[in-house]
C-alpha cells in the first residue's frame, strides 16, 4: 500500500501484538544510501492486520571479549571488533572495559524505542555494578516496568534496555522467563565478576560465542 508512493526505496513493516498490551507496529523506510526513518502507528487505525516481520539485516550489534587468563584487553582490537558490525547499528557505538582490564563489551546501536543518548550502550546500572550490551526488543517491557515500579524501582530511560537490567537485578537469571520478545544480551557483574549471556528461545536474535580456554568471545555475527 506504500510502495506506489515511495520510489527507489525499500519498505519494511514490523508489527506484533500482545493480549496484555495495545497492538502497535512500526514502519522502517530505507533508501539506497542506507538512510532510514521510523514511524510508529497503532494497528487499530488500520482496516486489517499486517503480517509480522522479523528483523533481518537491520538491528543492533553486540560484541564481547573476556580474557579468562586475566590478560589485558586490547582496546584497538575491541574497537575493530565492534566496528565490524557497523552495518547492524548506524546510530551510535560504544565500548566498555572493566577496571581489571580483562573484559570488554561493545555495541552498535540502531535506535528504536528510546532514541535519546541515555539509552546508548553498553549501559551501566545500579551504581556501575552491572554493564549490559543488548540487541533485540522486549515486547512486554511496559508491563514489566510497571511491575518493577511497584516494587520500588525508578527509571531514567523510556526504552526496554533499562527494564532488562532492573529485571536481572530483581529476579536474577529467572528474569528470562518473564520476557516476551526477541533478544541477545550480555550482562557483566562487576561485584561477582560474572558474565551472563542470554538469547531468546528461538534464536531470532543471533548470539555466537567461542571459548578457547584463555579467551571467551561473543558477537551477533561470526567474525
Amino acid at each position: 500500500m506504500f510502495n506506489n508512493k515511495i520510489e527507489n526505496k525499500i519498505l519494511v513493516i514490523e508489527t506484533y501484538s500482545d493480549d496484555r498490551l495495545p497492538r502497535y507496529g512500526r514502519i522502517i523506510i530505507l533508501n539506497l544510501k542506507k538512510e532510514y526513518c521510523l514511524y510508529s502507528f497503532n494497528l487499530d487505525f488500520l482496516n486489517k492486520d499486517l503480517i509480522k516481520w522479523q528483523w533481518n539485516k537491520i538491528m543492533c550489534g553486540i560484541v564481547g571479549i573476556f580474557n579468562l587468563d586475566n590478560s589485558k584487553i586490547d582496546r584497538d582490537e575491541l574497537i575493530k571488533f565492534n566496528d565490524s558490525l557497523i552495518h547492524r547499528g548506524p546510530d551510535a557505538k560504544g565500548i566498555y572495559i572493566n577496571k581489571e582490564n580483562n573484559l570488554g563489551l561493545g555495541h552498535r546501536r540502531l535506535s528504536i524505542l528510546d532514541i535519546s543518548n541515555l539509552s546508548n550502550q553498553p549501559m551501566t546500572y545500579h551504581d556501575g555494578r552491572f554493564v549490559m550490551t543488548y540487541n533485540g526488543e522486549i515486547y512486554n517491557f511496559l508491563e514489566l516496568k510497571s511491575e518493577l515500579i511497584e516494587l520500588g524501582y525508578k527509571f531514567k530511560t523510556s526504552g526496554d534496555s533499562e527494564v532488562i537490567l532492573a529485571s536481572y537485578l530483581n529476579w536474577g537469571e529467572k528474569c528470562q522467563h518473564k520476557f516476551n520478545g526477541m533478544w541477545a544480551f550480555a550482562i557483566w557483574d562487576n561485584i561477582e565478576q560474572r558474565l551472563f549471556l542470554s538469547r531468546d528461545r528461538f534464536g531470532v536474535k543471533p548470539l555466537y560465542y567461542l571459548n578457547n580456554g584463555d579467551k571467551f568471545f561473543f558477537a551477533s555475527e561470526l567474525k
